[in-house]
């Protein structure tokens, strides 16, 4: 979230203005993605992703730093991190992991505790941990397959 992205910023985080920006589309696709087409908060992330944008191609020009090349999912990474031996398992699609997202609120406590392990084990670039808030956060776009 927005948050996590000025956290990493005031502690110097990123390796670029491109990395910190990458975060932000991030923010932006996943409201989109997580919440109905003409809803208010799918609009508001439409309209803050242009505006971002605008204002970054801005900043970019003022800096002069040239713009990103080799296109940007807004994945964050490209895909860095998965190659750790699960080749065979397929990408989940965006249903799939929709689904996922939404079944985690349907567990217990004790079963998403489960699901938190096992991902760290399996698939720990979908987990972000925050232990001085005790808070663990699943990014579902980061998840990579079966674990």
């Amino acid at each position: 979230d927005l948050g996590q992205i000025k956290k990493k910023i005031e502690k110097e985080q990123y390796t670029t203005l491109h990395d910190a920006a990458e975060d932000v589309r991030l923010v932006w696709k996943n409201c989109m993605q997580y919440n109905a087409d003409g809803s208010d908060f799918f609009k508001l992330a439409d309209s803050l992703k242009k505006r971002f944008e605008d204002r970054y191609a801005k900043l970019l020009k003022e800096l002069n730093i040239p713009p990103q090349t080799g296109g940007s999912g807004g994945t964050g990474g490209s895909g860095s991190g998965s190659s750790s031996g699960r080749g065979a398992a397929p990408v989940p699609t965006l249903d799939e992991k929709r689904t996922f997202a939404k079944n985690l609120y349907k567990i217990s406590k004790e079963e998403l505790g489960k699901v938190i392990v096992d991902l760290d084990a399996g698939c720990p670039e979908a987990i972000t941990k925050n232990s001085a808030e005790d808070q663990v956060e699943i990014n579902v776009d980061n998840y990579a397959g079966v674990v």
